[in-house]
C-alpha cells in the first residue's frame, strides 16, 4: 500500500522532472589558450620529452628538433608541489 508520504514525495519528483529535462546550458567552449598548438622550443630539448608547465597548466611535447606541441592540462595539488625532473620507469594501462 503506498504512503500518503511517498505518494506526495512522487507527484513533486513527477513535476520537476520536466523543468530539468528543458534546463539548457550555454555550450562549452575551450579557451583559445588551451587549444593543441605548434611552438618553437630550444635546441636543448630532445624529441620525445614532455615539458610541463603546472602554474600556467600546459604541457610541450617535443615532437622534433625546435618543433613542439602543446596542450591545456589539469594540474592537481600534487603536481604543483613536484619541482625538477621526472622520469617514467613503469607504465600500467589502467593504475590504482
Amino acid at each position: 500500500m503506498v504512503s500518503r508520504r511517498t505518494f506526495i514525495q512522487t507527484a513533486a519528483a513527477g513535476t520537476l522532472i520536466p523543468q530539468f529535462a528543458q534546463a539548457q546550458s550555454a555550450p562549452f567552449v575551450l579557451p583559445e589558450q588551451f587549444i593543441p598548438q605548434y611552438f618553437r622550443v630550444k635546441d636543448e630539448f630532445d624529441p620525445g620529452q614532455i615539458l610541463a608547465q603546472p602554474r600556467s597548466h600546459l604541457r610541450y611535447w617535443i615532437e622534433d628538433k625546435n618543433k613542439s606541441n602543446r596542450y591545456g592540462v589539469s594540474v592537481g595539488k600534487a603536481g604543483l608541489e613536484f619541482t625538477g625532473v621526472a622520469t617514467i620507469d613503469v607504465k600500467k594501462e589502467r593504475p590504482k
